[in-house]
């Protein structure tokens, strides 16, 4: 799934932030269960990162 241009560095923050407290693990190559995410912006501004559960 695209991200949109302007919210594409705030999602590597949020991705960054996840990969450093151990929620998710960066992978280089494709794999059966990984998920397309989808951006929310939250009224605070920050991104809030969901899983497209359609695509499963």
């Amino acid at each position: 799934r695209r991200i949109p241009f302007p919210i594409l560095p705030d999602v590597k923050i949020e991705l960054d932030e996840l990969e450093a407290a151990g929620i998710i693990k960066k992978v280089t190559q494709p794999t059966y269960w990984c998920s397309p995410i989808v951006p929310v912006m939250k009224k605070s501004g920050r991104v809030r990162l969901c899983i497209d559960l359609k695509r499963l």
